[in-house]
């Protein structure tokens, strides 16, 4: 047994000199440390959020009423002055980087369709094609579409369908 150092501290034993600079870490420091890890991590291994927003116009002459089959239920109706419909769509997708974004683009995995109905007066709006879930190296792409629909004051809005295309 080591032989105990008097001190006014009679609870305090003999400390080895290896022992002497024995370091302890404070929870916070331990707390601080473990985020910074789990953030390190996360972003090596995560995908970006990438967000654009397109634009299309629509001439709507004849049209009364506006008819919209977009398979999303996230549309919002605005009115506008003048005859043409303006789209705004927001895509926002988990793909690996912006060229893949634009890729999708490219390819009109966004684009939308009009039909006019001359005898009826009514101008539909549909989704050109059927959102396929997206993969990319085996792992799912999430896709959130936002339609902003400027609609002119004489068109009335028939009703939105939320159902996809097949």
């Amino acid at each position: 047994m080591p032989p105990e150092i008097e001190t006014a501290y009679p609870e305090k034993q003999f400390i080895p000199p290896n022992l002497k600079y024995n370091l302890k870490i404070s929870p916070l420091f331990k707390m601080k440390a473990i985020i910074t890890l789990f953030f390190a991590m996360f972003t090596c291994c995560a995908w970006a959020q990438i967000k654009q927003t397109l634009h299309r116009t629509f001439v709507a002459d004849e049209a009364t009423q506006l008819q919209l089959n977009l398979g999303s239920a996230n549309v919002e109706i605005r009115e506008s002055k003048g005859s043409r419909v303006v789209v705004e769509v927001t895509v926002a997708a988990d793909v690996p980087n912006e060229a893949m974004m634009n890729f999708l683009i490219e390819q009109k995995r966004y684009e939308l369709e009009q039909e006019m109905n001359v005898q009826s007066g009514t101008l539909t709006l549909s989704s050109k094609k059927n959102l396929n879930v997206l993969m990319v190296k085996g792992k799912e792409c999430k896709e959130e579409l936002h339609y902003i629909i400027f609609l002119p004051a004489k068109i009335k809005h028939a009703g939105v369908e939320t159902t996809s295309k097949n």
